[in-house]
C-alpha cells in the first residue's frame, strides 16, 4: 500500500512544527532522532531494535515523523506510525514509537496531523499501544480518545 506523505513541513504552532520524513531522506535526520529512538525501543521489550525501525522506515513499513523546535532548530520528538490491515478490511494508523521533549508545543496539533494523514490513507482512525504514561499524550488532550486497555505480558524465563 503507497502511503500519501506530506512532503513539506506542517506547522504545528508558533512553537514547533511537524515533518514527514521520506525514506529517502532518512539518512539526513538519523544521526538527530536515533537516541530519541533507542529510547523508545528500549520500552518495547525486545519488539523494536534501532536497527529493524532504521529498515522498516527504509523499506516504507513505517513513517517516520519529527518535531522541530521554531526557537532552536532542532529536532525535539519523533514518532514512527504503521498502517495496520485487519483482516476485516478495518485499516487503522498505529503509533508505534514516540518520544522526546517539549510535549505542550506539539501533541494536539501532532494528533490532527496524524489524523490527516490517517484519512489520506483510507484508515478509520488511530491507535497506540502503550505504557500507562501514554494516556498523557492521548485522552488527556483529545477527548475524541479511549483509553480501552493496556498492553500486559510475561516472558517466559528462557526468553528474559
Amino acid at each position: 500500500m503507497a502511503q500519501q506523505a506530506q512532503k513539506e513541513d506542517l506547522p504545528v504552532n508558533n512553537k514547533a512544527h511537524i515533518s514527514a520524513v521520506l525514506p529517502e531522506h532518512l539518512s539526513m535526520v538519523w544521526d538527530d532522532i536515533k537516541f530519541l529512538i533507542h529510547r523508545a525501543c528500549k520500552r518495547s521489550n525486545g519488539r523494536h531494535t534501532t536497527e529493524t525501525v532504521y529498515k522498516q522506515i527504509l523499506n516504507q513499513q513505517q513513517q517516520l515523523w519529527i518535531i522541530i523546535s521554531d526557537s532552536t532548530d532542532k529536532i525535539i520528538a519523533c514518532a514512527t506510525t504503521q498502517i495496520m490491515s485487519y483482516p476485516t478490511g478495518l485499516n487503522m494508523l498505529e503509533v508505534v514509537l514516540l518520544g522526546g521533549s517539549q510535549k505542550e508545543n506539539w501533541v494536539e496539533e501532532g494528533w490532527e496531523i496524524l489524523e490527516k494523514f490517517a484519512r489520506a490513507n483510507n484508515c478509520s482512525g488511530l491507535q497506540a499501544v502503550g505504557r500507562k504514561g501514554l494516556r498523557y499524550l492521548t485522552v488527556k488532550v483529545d477527548e475524541g480518545w479511549e483509553e480501552k486497555a493496556y498492553l500486559f505480558e510475561k516472558k517466559f524465563k528462557e526468553y528474559k
